[in-house]
């Protein structure tokens, strides 16, 4: 998109037209965030806690503390500290499954599950007004370019790690 395209770019500023891109994207996750707090909080939910229930429950396998981080692209430690207050709410808990290694496995609860079920409305509530005027198409396409700048970004995060061992 070119300046005179954009009526919200500023030609004075120093910064590039694809800035607003990120500028969008940050703007874009925190409303999102802000109305899910809204949404979530008459069922003593966070948006974080529930994408935490819905990243468990649709899963074959109960997963780890690292999966869940590895399926949000949140730190461990973020993750850790949702479940904690998640487990010590009867929202979730955690155990050891005897075949599958040392790491403990994160299940929910009846409570746990329960919450969960509440959120399909909340999704509902959601999605509709979010995706307004999208038709199957171009949602199609908006997912496709931001899996490519997911990507991106995974890929970046490697090299990060990589310059710093």
């Amino acid at each position: 998109m070119t300046a005179e395209a954009n009526p919200n770019h500023d030609p004075n500023c120093a910064e590039p037209p694809e800035s607003g891109v990120v500028h969008r994207i940050f703007q874009l996750h925190h409303v999102m965030m802000r109305l899910g707090d809204r949404l979530a909080e008459p069922f003593g939910l966070t948006s974080s806690r529930w994408m935490v229930l819905c990243s468990i429950g649709r899963r074959e396998e109960d997963p780890t503390v690292a999966e869940l981080s590895d399926d949000m692209m949140l730190s461990p430690q973020n993750i850790a500290r949702m479940v904690n207050s998640m487990e010590a709410e009867g929202l979730l808990e955690r155990y050891n499954h005897p075949e599958r290694g040392r790491a403990a496995r994160v299940r929910l609860t009846e409570a746990g599950e329960h919450a969960r079920q509440k959120t399909f409305e909340l999704r509902d509530r959601f999605l509709e007004p979010f995706l307004e005027g999208f038709t199957d198409a171009r949602r199609m396409n908006l997912e496709l370019d931001l899996d490519d700048m997911i990507a991106n970004l995974a890929r970046f995060e490697q090299r990060l790690d990589a310059a710093e061992e």
